[in-house]
């Protein structure tokens, strides 16, 4: 179970949330290619930058507070 933080002037990139892990992207931090899968969470706070997630069936995306820069989202169902 991990849980990952990617704060202002942060890029992930290529993260694979399974079972149990979370990612939370803060304000001014960038996540590139992150798959959630079945039983992951990723979450988007205000000002948080999302490009090119793919979210698996039973993987979620979650934005907690105001609306996140989003581009690229994968065609796969998402928790919101």
């Amino acid at each position: 179970m991990a849980n990952i933080v990617v704060s202002s002037g942060v890029t992930s990139s290529g993260i694979v949330l399974n079972a149990g892990d979370t990612m939370s992207v803060l304000s001014a931090g960038t996540a590139i290619s992150t798959t959630v899968n079945n039983g992951g969470v990723l979450s988007v706070f205000s000002e948080g930058t999302d490009q090119s997630a793919h979210i698996s069936s039973g993987g979620s995306e979650v934005f907690p507070a105001s609306t996140p820069s989003r581009s690229a989202m994968s065609s796969a169902p998402a928790a919101r």
